[in-house]
């Protein structure tokens, strides 16, 4: 999450202008989204350190559920920003694409890969805490 807000505040505005296709919403939307996934993400790490000092199972119940419906919300949310930045990349003229210096087009099609990656990743953080949640239950 860190590396797509990252990657796009660094190389992602020029002059206060969003470099993916002019839209100021494909930058606001994917900073948004990785910046509160990053903070919450880290809620959910502290957490699992904490995990097997929490004797309540409604407790550990809460917890896993809210794993699981944050991370699988998020992993929704990364694919519209995907296909969002996609289509804003795409529809950037080559003219802009072609004077934006090698590191800053590495770093939008990185945030859109990233992107991709994180569907990924938080659909599978979903499924763990569904089984993890499961397993509660059947205790």
């Amino acid at each position: 999450m860190m590396l797509i807000f990252s990657c796009v505040l660094d190389k992602g505005y020029v002059k206060n202008v969003c470099l993916y296709n002019g839209k100021q919403g494909a930058c606001n939307f994917t900073v948004g989204i990785a910046v509160i996934a990053f903070f919450i993400g880290l809620g959910f790490l502290a957490a699992t350190f904490f995990w097997d000092r929490i004797a309540n199972t409604v407790t550990r119940k809460y917890i896993a559920f809210g794993d699981m419906s944050f991370s699988g919300f998020w992993a929704f949310l990364f694919f519209v920003d995907f296909c969002f930045i996609t289509d804003m990349w795409r529809k950037t003229p080559d003219i802009i694409k072609n004077g934006l210096s090698g590191l800053t087009k590495s770093n939008l099609q990185f945030t859109i890969v990233c992107s991709l990656v994180c569907i990924f990743l938080l659909a599978f953080q979903a499924y763990m805490a569904y089984k993890q949640l499961n397993e509660i239950q059947n205790d």
